[in-house]
């Protein structure tokens, strides 16, 4: 019997750790499109907290870690907590995060740390 392997992109894996929001995949996917949309200019994604309330970015003009939280319409960057601050580089955001993770940014695995 031939095993079927699934390839599972970064998106869609964001798409899965979003379920706990709710159960429509088409609103999971948008509100994945705008958590990606938020990651321009100086904020990077981090990840998405275990119970996906809130998403972690970080900023490299404040140079700080926040928590977003998130809606069915975004990421609610208004309402950021920080979490931590005099960060380097954003790999080293997950020092400042005691929370579970739902989701990770696999492109953060390539960055090197800044030294």
């Amino acid at each position: 019997m031939a095993t079927r392997t699934r390839t599972t992109t970064p998106f869609d894996a964001l798409v899965r750790a979003l379920r706990p929001r709710t159960p429509d995949v088409a609103v999971r996917k948008r509100t994945a499109d705008l958590l990606y949309d938020a990651d321009v200019g100086n904020r990077t994604l981090i990840g998405v907290l275990s119970g996906a309330e809130e998403a972690v970015y970080y900023s490299t003009r404040t140079r700080c870690v926040a928590a977003v939280p998130i809606t069915d319409v975004g990421p609610n960057l208004g309402g950021a907590r920080p979490l931590g601050q005099a960060v380097d580089d954003p790999t080293r955001a997950f020092e400042h995060v005691d929370q579970e993770w739902a989701w990770t940014n696999p492109e953060l695995r390539e960055r090197p740390l800044a030294h």
